[in-house]
């Protein structure tokens, strides 16, 4: 992972990669609800299982599912879980993250982890509470 704060763009947002990568982040496409063709090399993509998953970067999988081969593949949840095997980590959404979330606050979720596993967050964070999730583990944070 090249840094650990990632901007969720629409497809229709495509045009703010170069901006998002000039704030020194990590641009995620959101192709759960329309289609994406192309991407720039690099780009992460966040979509379901059984959609096109264009591009070379990392993919996020809304739903459970298979890896995506040859690419690093995260799968995104609501409670924290173990990593299931072919994936690169977990996705964890707390109780203040757009559409499905879970019940708790992701930084409470990040606690319930194991230590040694890669669990990028999304909620409504701070960034204080971005500063707390890295130290207490993180790898990442989603800006949604």
């Amino acid at each position: 992972m090249r840094n650990s704060l990632l901007v969720r763009l629409h497809p229709l947002e495509k045009h703010l990669i170069p901006v998002v990568q000039e704030a020194g982040c990590t641009p995620i496409i959101d192709a759960t609800t329309a289609d994406v063709t192309a991407l720039p090399s690099g780009v992460w993509l966040r979509t379901r299982p059984g959609r096109p998953t264009p591009g070379d970067g990392p993919v996020i999988l809304a739903e459970v599912g298979s890896p995506v081969p040859g690419r690093d593949t995260w799968l995104e949840t609501t409670v924290p879980r173990e990593t299931p095997a072919g994936f690169t980590g977990i996705v964890l959404r707390g109780q203040y993250a757009g559409g499905l979330h879970g019940n708790e606050s992701a930084l409470t979720l990040l606690n319930r982890c194991d230590n040694a596993q890669k669990v990028i967050l999304v909620d409504n964070l701070t960034p204080q509470d971005v500063a707390v999730a890295m130290t207490a583990g993180a790898v990442g944070v989603i800006l949604d």
